[in-house]
């Protein structure tokens, strides 16, 4: 056995620990609540949404392996990854904006603070880095179809 064979699962090894640490680091930063409504009772209100939008981000990532295994983009072009990035950030998002609209704004506020407990990440961090990806994936989205 070569190094170059056992260095991916050495490098998923590192990954995981870093994101164990990181999540133990940042619990105390994740959001407690919204109001007088505390963790658990957002998590079992919103718990269909919160569903729903990890499909539809998990949804995202498979538009960019599609690209790449349907032959459309080579394994070299950024662009599909961009795209499904942005798709990975955008659709939840968007979902659950759309599901919880006609129950107001501050229903859709709630549902997103349950989105990022969900997630485990402090909703700052959490929403800046979505927006990031959906930035992305406009760009890649433009530069493919233009």
């Amino acid at each position: 056995m070569s190094f170059d064979t056992i260095r991916p699962i050495l490098s998923e090894i590192i990954g995981a620990l870093v994101a164990g640490w990181l999540v133990t680091k940042w619990a105390r930063w994740v959001t407690a609540g919204v109001g007088r409504k505390g963790r658990e009772r957002l998590l079992e209100e919103h718990r269909r949404s919160i569903r729903v939008a990890n499909v539809l981000s998990f949804s995202g990532l498979l538009v960019a392996l599609v690209c790449y295994w349907g032959g459309w983009l080579s394994r070299h072009d950024w662009r599909g990854l961009g795209l499904g990035a942005g798709l990975m950030a955008f659709l939840p998002i968007a979902y659950i904006t759309a599901a919880c609209a006609s129950r107001g704004t501050e229903t859709i506020k709630e549902c997103l603070v349950a989105y990022a407990i969900h997630q485990k990440t402090p909703t700052v961090l959490l929403f800046a880095v979505m927006a990031l990806l959906i930035i992305g994936g406009v760009i890649s989205a433009f530069s493919l179809f233009t």
